[in-house]
């Protein structure tokens, strides 16, 4: 019998064993959430020297954070300050009389939006300090008048505002608003024999 020459081919499988069954394994993934539109209505509202309060609608969509950024440049330097789940913040630690713009995105797994239109907001100058050496002083009795005397503020002052309460009126009036470069007032057509004071601001 003429002898016998026998090939075998080895195949190696990959698989996991399940109840005596191969089982091949199978690789899942999930897709990416599609990209918010873009957040709308972005609004700044001034509050002092120091803050400027933001918000915004919400976008359609899954959202993870609204990416808040700020600039004192219109259309670049834009930074950005704030990563945020709410439609509202305040930007605080603000240089005083100055000008900021803001813009602001919805961002998820799948990436971010557009920008929202840039906004500005200008903060409040620094209140002007409380003026000084107030001083009230009766004037010649037939004038029925009192003079008001004051040191200038420091600081951008655009008027003063004096208020007057009296034995007759316990409750303080504005009386007068005075332009920065005054220091004095004359306060007339008053009543003889009433106590008169005053406040300035």
């Amino acid at each position: 019998m003429p002898a016998m020459s026998s090939r075998y081919r080895l195949v190696a499988l990959v698989g996991v064993v399940l109840f005596g069954r191969l089982v091949h394994p199978v690789d899942t993934a999930t897709t990416l959430d599609a990209l918010p539109l873009a957040p709308s209505d972005l609004t700044a509202t001034t509050v002092s020297a120091g803050q400027i309060d933001l918000s915004w609608t919400a976008s359609p969509g899954t959202v993870d954070s609204y990416r808040v950024e700020r600039s004192t440049t219109s259309g670049s330097g834009f930074t950005e300050i704030a990563s945020i789940s709410g439609t509202t913040y305040q930007s605080t630690a603000l240089t005083a009389a100055t000008q900021y713009y803001y813009r602001v995105r919805a961002c998820n797994a799948g990436g971010c939006s557009a920008y929202t239109a840039e906004v500005t907001g200008t903060t409040l100058p620094v209140p002007p300090s409380v003026p000084g050496s107030f001083t009230a002083t009766a004037g010649p009795l037939a004038s029925l008048r009192i003079d008001l005397a004051w040191a200038a503020s420091s600081g951008t002052v655009v008027d003063y505002k004096i208020e007057r309460k009296s034995t007759l009126n316990a409750t303080y009036v504005e009386i007068a608003s005075i332009s920065a470069g005054t220091t004095t007032y004359q306060d007339s057509g008053l009543i003889i024999a009433v106590q008169y004071t005053y406040r300035i601001r």
